[in-house]
């Protein structure tokens, strides 16, 4: 959010291609235990996120510390505000709240994988998931480019802009996300035999991808919406929706 509201929104871009890669080769190494690393299943999945995340919270830690109005100076001289620590936590927790209910969805939605179908359909899922998060790249642009904007025109008081701007991610959006469902719908068996040839985990993976890109359009719809509504400082709506469909509903 700092190096997006400096209009630097290309640095997570590059973290999240570099994590999409890295999680393709990093998974069926430690899942399958390639190149002498032994075989941990689902938990080289988990090792591989971890290690991944690390690299992300480095490199953009590397990135905010270098960006313009990153000043080392201020920073020593600052001093602790209890009304801006709670204003800021009055955005922030929500936000974060948001965050984890979709690391606690995707371990529930693992969790009935592994107990209804075992190590083919957790791999799979993963194989699906990382097709889904690079078809899905667009939709998180669109809600960077939404936060920023719509944040600076309501700080603005231009509710006007606010509204355009939601109209106009929309109308982007439905636009990408129909034409990655009908690739990803069109190419599933191709591109789910790239991470794995099992014939097991190609049949599941093609049902599950198939079935996840219906829904591409709602992603996009609720990321946007919530974009916009924390850009207008109501951020606990976010993190409402986010405990209903990552938790109450699955």
């Amino acid at each position: 959010s700092m190096l997006a509201s400096q209009g630097d929104t290309r640095s997570n871009r590059n973290y999240l291609f570099v994590a999409f890669m890295l999680n393709i080769i990093l998974d069926p190494i430690f899942m399958f235990g390639w190149l002498g690393f032994p075989a941990m299943g689902t938990a080289g999945v988990a090792l591989a996120t971890i290690l991944v995340q690390l690299y992300g919270n480095v490199y953009l830690a590397r990135k905010v510390v270098k960006s313009p109005a990153f000043s080392l100076d201020l920073l020593k001289a600052a001093r602790l505000s209890v009304r801006t620590m709670l204003e800021i936590l009055h955005q922030a927790l929500p936000a974060s709240l948001n965050m984890m209910t979709n690391s606690l969805g995707l371990f529930i939605v693992n969790a009935y994988a592994m107990r209804y179908g075992g190590d083919a359909v957790v791999a799979a899922y993963g194989a699906s998931l990382r097709i889904e998060q690079l078809t899905t790249l667009p939709a998180l642009g669109l809600n960077m480019a939404a936060l920023t904007i719509a944040g600076q025109n309501f700080g603005a008081g231009r509710l006007d802009r606010v509204r355009e701007v939601y109209r106009q991610c929309l109308k982007y959006g439905f636009v990408l996300m129909t034409s990655g469902m009908v690739v990803i719908f069109l190419l599933a068996r191709v591109l789910i035999s790239t991470f794995n040839n099992d014939p097991a985990v190609v049949s599941a993976g093609i049902t599950i991808i198939r079935i996840v890109v219906l829904v591409f359009n709602a992603y996009m719809l609720i990321n946007v919406s919530v974009a916009i509504m924390q850009a207008s400082k109501r951020p606990y709506v976010a993190m409402g929706i986010g405990f209903l469909r990552q938790i109450a509903l699955p």
